[in-house]
């Protein structure tokens, strides 16, 4: 349950360009992502934005990013391809997702849009979400920053992570405290941070098969957690405490070790 139950596709409506997390929070993030991605993956960013933090000298083969906002997601210059796709719309309402804004040629040298070549079913399954509308297994690494607090079958979005990453594939979930609490689900609000790393250890493992290889828990000075309006208005001094959460897990198979940068190839 949530506060704010209005459809989360007015609630974003409008574009906030402004940045999404501080830059001590960015550079862990980027820092993050450099140990895990050695380059040439296919990569989709879920909840993405302006920007996807990844790192400078990354040169994946493939980008496409899943947001709510389409100006947010023309902005961002790491995307070859992007949708606009609600996973928290209500069963029968989101369908297919209002796919645009190729950047590039698409990993094979194709249309960057949609990234598979096969029709998945629009509709939803009972209790769960949409099937995400690219074959099984076409994806190296799957990212989903700032955004796991506010899915409202976390579940199920979790389960297409475990679909959609190839064997030895890597999915990359961090988080902080910082959010828009009228959106986030209440049990998400009310766990602590132990709390919440074991639910995204949860969904990433008995929701999505995949195996955990890292965690990072980064708490802040004080306790009390601060909304993005406030980090915004605070400014440097508040950005210096935001906390940073992620969990790394891997797909078994693919004759990879789980070590840092790799991707089994």
């Amino acid at each position: 349950m949530r506060q704010n139950t209005a459809p989360d596709a007015a609630f974003y409506k409008h574009p906030r360009l402004l940045p999404a997390v501080t830059p001590p929070y960015a550079e862990r993030l980027t820092a993050l992502y450099a140990r895990h991605l050695a380059g040439g993956e296919r990569i989709l960013d879920v909840g993405a934005s302006w920007d996807s933090y990844l790192p400078r000298a990354a040169a994946p083969a493939y980008v496409e990013g899943l947001g709510m906002n389409a100006v947010e997601l023309g902005r961002n210059a790491a995307l070859d391809a992007w949708a606009v796709l609600d996973l928290n719309a209500a069963p029968g309402a989101a369908g297919a997702p209002a796919r645009a804004g190729t950047g590039g040629p698409g990993p094979d040298g194709a249309a960057a849009a949609p990234a598979s070549a096969a029709p998945v079913t629009a509709g939803w399954p009972p209790g769960e979400v949409a099937a995400l509308p690219y074959l099984p297994g076409y994806f190296d690494a799957l990212l989903c920053n700032a955004t796991v607090a506010y899915l409202t079958r976390p579940e199920g979005v979790m389960a297409e992570f475990g679909r959609l990453l190839r064997p030895g594939g890597v999915a990359i979930v961090a988080w902080s405290d910082a959010l828009f609490y009228d959106k986030a689900l209440a049990g998400w609000l009310s766990a602590d941070p132990a709390g919440r790393l074991a639910l995204v250890r949860h969904y990433l493992t008995a929701g999505a098969g995949l195996e955990v290889v890292e965690e990072v828990a980064v708490s802040a000075p004080r306790e009390a957690a601060v909304t993005h309006r406030q980090l915004q208005r605070l400014g440097r001094e508040a950005a210096l405490e935001e906390p940073f959460y992620a969990i790394v897990a891997r797909k078994p198979g693919g004759g990879e070790d789980g070590g840092e940068g790799d991707m089994g190839r």
